[in-house]
């Protein structure tokens, strides 16, 4: 007889969550999908894809869902001065717990697993002897010291609750030891809680074979070497300074390449700078990526969520993947992937650009080589899982 698993996700579905279900269905678990979206979220293209892909396989997708009345309720009363409703309760939606009773029962399942800070407390508010077989599984670190959080906001709320219910779950899933550490620091969690290991992972082998989905989108010459930049364009991951630096860059072979979710400012750009924000259906995304010779990694240091990314971000799983090697920000997380497998290249500032690109074409194929190595250890969800699955098991 299988064991059988639950999965809580509050919010629009993630690849993290949606990996994690069909992971561990393909490792021979019974999965219950508990899945809560709330009707004003922002739908795209791939969350609508992931959606679509969980609910043709075997997998139990269970979705929660509330009135309209119920949702313009949540939407409009986010200010509570005139209400004596706390904060996490509008942001959780006051009415799902109720209706989750109507699914779930804890004692039919093995174990739970809640994915991120608002499941979590939904998981609790539903049933709060659940949380003794639950394992909560961190994908973001935050603190009440993260730049923005007030003591009045609903962050510094939903921060200080994860610290409480820490003590209570049965372990932690965090994608590494650095991770961890940033998390329990500062809360109320014990300290013999049980941790997991779990990189941020993908399904597939790696991807050996380059495509040519960049060059013909720009028109690039085959000789043209293409420095991508994948990703979100937030103001934190420094563009306008990136395309400033790239702006000097000396070898005309090189072509900076931003593909991203969003639109950079109307600003001058470079000839050796192309910017592209076509999206693309999620199972191509391997498409634009294996065109690219380096990719660009470069997300914000000034606090441990997005300073501590080696092991957390699914751009660098892409890259390790198709054998991408990368640029990154200098500090700790990166200096322990870069010492195990040398796959990248870590800069200071935006100085340090060019030699580091130099540094990576001139021993190109040892750098391409060990982004598969780090891929195979790391980041491909079949092997990156087993600790979780042996943990399970137990």
């Amino acid at each position: 007889m299988k064991d059988k698993i639950a999965i809580f996700f509050w919010g629009e579905i993630s690849i993290h969550a949606c990996n994690l279900a069909k992971q561990l269905h393909k490792e021979g678990f019974e999965i219950a999908l508990f899945l809560y979206t709330p009707k004003y979220a922002y739908k795209n293209i791939y969350s609508r894809t992931l959606l679509s892909e969980l609910k043709s396989s075997k997998i139990n997708v269970i979705e929660l869902k509330c009135t309209k009345l119920e949702e313009q309720f949540i939407k409009l009363n986010r200010i509570t001065i005139f209400l004596k409703i706390p904060w996490l309760n509008l942001l959780t939606n006051i009415f799902l717990p109720k209706k989750t009773t109507n699914f779930f029962k804890s004692d039919n399942y093995k174990y739970i697993i809640s994915v991120t800070h608002f499941s979590l407390f939904w998981l609790y508010k539903t049933e709060a002897a659940s949380l003794k077989k639950t394992l909560y599984y961190s994908l973001e670190i935050h603190q009440t010291t993260d730049p923005g959080t007030t003591k009045n906001s609903w962050h510094y709320a939903i921060i200080n609750k994860e610290a409480k219910l820490l003590s209570f779950v049965k372990a932690l899933i965090i994608q590494d030891k650095l991770r961890a550490q940033e998390l329990l620091k500062n809360t109320s969690g014990k300290n013999d809680i049980d941790v997991i290991y779990l990189p941020v992972s993908i399904h597939g082998e790696t991807i050996k074979n380059k495509s040519n989905y960049l060059y013909e989108m720009f028109n690039l010459q085959k000789e043209k070497k293409i420095i991508l930049y994948f990703g979100a364009e937030y103001k934190e991951r420094k563009l306008e300074e990136l395309i400033e630096s790239f702006s000097q860059v000396k070898n005309p072979e090189l072509i900076l390449v931003i593909h991203g979710a969003g639109e950079l400012k109307q600003i001058d750009k470079p000839v050796n700078v192309r910017v592209s924000n076509v999206l693309v259906e999620y199972d191509r995304i391997h498409e634009i990526i294996s065109s690219a010779t380096i990719g660009i990694a470069l997300y914000d240091i000034s606090w441990p969520n997005t300073r501590l990314t080696a092991f957390s971000s699914e751009k660098i799983a892409r890259y390790l993947q198709t054998g991408v090697p990368f640029i990154a920000f200098k500090n700790e997380s990166y200096d322990n992937l870069k010492n195990e497998f040398n796959c990248c290249e870590l800069i200071e500032d935006m100085n340090e650009l060019e030699n580091a690109l130099i540094t990576m074409m001139n021993d190109y194929e040892t750098y391409r080589n060990n982004c598969f190595l780090a891929y195979n250890k790391y980041y491909n969800i079949a092997n990156s899982i087993k600790p979780l699955i042996n943990y399970l098991h137990s």
